[in-house]
């Protein structure tokens, strides 16, 4: 009776969980008599725990399997324990996996706004590509004109005269006229070794021809021809003639690749046509060993290393600087005046080290459709000259106040002056060429506030660079002094206006050699004091100063002057 009793209450029971209505489930297991709380089976709240920490849900689920298993109260519970850690390990793999889809997620959009940032820059690029092939286009157009005259010149300095002389000899001997295959055959002749003339030719070789027509007179000069019929005496002394020929023109090559290589850079089939030339005709002469030296030469050159000027800087004792080297002004007035000097003399000298010799050649930077392709260091050099000054003059001019006025001209006097013990020439007369400009000059109650002190060194350094007599006591003063120094460009570009205008390109249809001697001795002054370097730490933020100092034009500056000190009425 007592297991049907039992029986029909598990009945009710379930009925009554299939109606989810709240009954009381009473059990019994062996002895003892246990009792659950009253729940809901078809509660849809699986959050909320109870005082045990399982859900309702997983409560009746596991009472239900208990009833249907007649388990006890312990056997329940670590069954309860059981489910809920089942479920907890699923959340927690849920989590960790849709952690993963979000950070799949997120690496995607960054990638996405990367590739559109890549997009935009490359439509950019190609813009940029653009807008530079039309204006290579258009200066194509320009220069083309120049390049037929230079071809045309090229082969008429090539052609023999009709009166048959193809060389013009000076009185002393040496070269004064000639064709170009008669120059390049002097340069290699088997006997004469004139190095003087070595460096003038390849100095100035591109005013009457082209680096690929020079080289192409260096392989036929090579490529020497028998001549028939030869004794065998004769043919001994033609051996002994065209081994020593040929060693000239290798060292005519080790020189240009050594010296010019600015040539091979600007021209790859120019690097194309040496190698062909050490491959087809030198190594097959037997010349192995002089074709590795100039492949060497060719490969250094081409893989960049160090410059002579880097490696000498290593080598000597820095001056300290007054500034830290991450040090960034925001005006001129935020530098120490000597640390300034040392800034602007490197700056200087680096863009003064960038001209090449073929800038001086043929007054290139004159030119006006040409100049910025032919000689476009000079420019550099002008434009930051000009630059210079018209700062110079603004620092001045702009000063309102009298008192404050007179001291920055006292310390851009003293600015010239440390540029003078530092042998920067070129820099002293940009300050002097500011500081004469009217709208400066005229200042006449500014220059009467000066210091005694300071007008004297003013006027010793006005002295110094007078153009009397063509720079004389500046010439003399820079060569009586020794390196580092950067001359005043200005004397130089004015001596190769005077060689040009003054003298003819050629003499009689033959390449005045004469001249070209002439501008080689100029250049190769200025090549002089491209070598020793200034031992000082470069300052970056300082040097970046430098390049960004700008002033009035010229009506702006004359306005402010005459704001600041008015026309005196009679």
């Amino acid at each position: 009776n007592s297991n049907d009793s039992n029986n029909q209450n598990h009945v009710d029971n379930n009925n009554n969980n299939k109606n989810g209505t709240n009954v009381n489930i009473v059990g019994k297991a062996g002895n003892s008599n246990f009792s659950m709380s009253s729940i809901n089976v078809d509660s849809s709240n699986d959050s909320v725990r109870d005082q045990d920490g399982f859900t309702k849900n997983d409560r009746a689920t596991a009472e239900a399997e208990a009833i249907s298993k007649k388990l006890d109260a312990a056997t329940l519970k670590s069954l309860l324990a059981k489910r809920t850690a089942e479920k907890e390990q699923q959340r927690i793999t849920l989590r960790a996996e849709l952690s993963k889809i979000n950070e799949s997620l997120q690496e995607t959009r960054v990638e996405r706004e990367t590739l559109q940032k890549s997009l935009e820059e490359l439509e950019k690029i190609c813009s940029d590509l653009q807008l530079q092939q039309q204006s290579l286009q258009l200066h194509l157009m320009r220069i083309e004109p120049e390049n037929q005259r230079l071809v045309n010149k090229v082969s008429k300095a090539s052609e023999k005269p009709a009166n048959g002389i193809d060389l013009l000899l000076s009185d002393d001997g040496s070269i004064k006229a000639g064709t170009v295959s008669q120059l390049v055959l002097r340069l290699t002749h088997e006997q004469q070794l004139d190095t003087d003339y070595l460096t003038a030719f390849i100095l100035t070789y591109r005013s009457f021809t082209t680096p690929q027509a020079f080289l192409s007179e260096l392989i036929q000069r090579f490529l020497i021809s028998q001549p028939p019929n030869l004794t065998e005496e004769d043919q001994r002394r033609f051996n002994d003639v065209i081994r020593n020929v040929r060693l000239r023109v290798f060292n005519v090559l080790k020189h240009w690749l050594t010296h010019h290589f600015y040539d091979f850079e600007m021209d790859t089939n120019l690097v194309v046509k040496l190698i062909n030339f050490l491959d087809e005709h030198m190594e097959p002469a037997g010349m192995i060993s002089t074709s590795e030296q100039l492949r060497k030469l060719l490969h250094k050159n081409i893989s960049g290393n160090k410059s002579k000027l880097e490696t000498t800087l290593n080598l000597n004792t820095i001056v300290a600087s007054a500034h830290p080297k991450d040090f960034k002004p925001n005006s001129f007035d935020d530098v120490d005046i000597e640390e300034m000097s040392r800034q602007l003399c490197l700056y200087e000298q680096e863009l003064y080290r960038n001209i090449k010799p073929r800038e001086c050649l043929n007054l290139a930077w004159t030119h006006k459709t040409l100049k910025e392709v032919a000689a476009p260091n000079i420019l550099a050099m002008i434009r930051h000259f000009n630059n210079i000054g018209n700062f110079i003059i603004s620092f001045i001019v702009s000063c309102e106040n009298i008192q404050l006025r007179i001291k920055n001209l006292e310390k851009i006097i003293n600015f010239a002056l440390h540029l003078r013990k530092l042998h920067n020439y070129n820099a002293l007369q940009e300050i002097l060429s500011g500081l004469g400009g009217t709208p400066v000059f005229r200042l006449k109650k500014t220059w009467a506030g000066i210091s005694p002190e300071s007008q004297k060194i003013y006027d010793q350094l006005k002295k110094l660079m007078a153009g009397d007599n063509n720079f004389s006591e500046a010439r003399s003063t820079l060569h009586n002094e020794s390196p580092p120094s950067i001359p005043y460009l200005g004397i130089y570009l004015t001596d190769l206006t005077f060689i040009e205008e003054g003298n003819v390109d050629q003499i009689e249809n033959l390449v005045n050699f004469a001249k070209r001697r002439r501008v080689a001795t100029v250049i190769r002054e200025i090549q002089q004091y491209q070598q020793a370097p200034y031992c000082f730490h470069r300052i970056d933020g300082i040097c970046d100063l430098i390049k960004e100092l700008r002033g009035l034009d010229e009506t702006q500056a004359y306005n402010y002057s005459l704001l600041i000190e008015p026309k005196e009425t009679k």
